[in-house]
């Protein structure tokens, strides 16, 4: 070992279409509608729970251990183009 301090890895599921623009889209009262297990049937879903895989943005260091760095740098922009959006709002 070359005696790097392990990388943080803390993140397991992670959105690929942020919560805030999922938002965006939710009816009057809040509720977001979408399919649940192949249900053509709108009904109100989570955005905590949609748009959502394990490990998407998990990138590895030199010695192959798994880091959140990506998910990270990415919650960096997403938080000023949340900022941005809700300024034109």
């Amino acid at each position: 070992m070359s005696g790097n301090p392990d990388p943080k890895f803390c993140k397991k599921n992670q959105h690929f279409v942020p919560r805030f623009w999922m938002k965006r889209f939710a009816a009057a009262d809040g509720r977001l509608f979408g399919r649940r297990r192949g249900d053509a049937r709108a009904t109100p879903v989570a955005p905590g729970g949609i748009m959502t895989d394990d490990w998407t943005y998990t990138v590895f260091d030199s010695l192959w251990r798994p880091a959140d760095a990506l998910e990270d740098a990415l919650s960096v922009f997403e938080g000023k183009a949340a900022e941005i959006m809700a300024a034109l709002d």
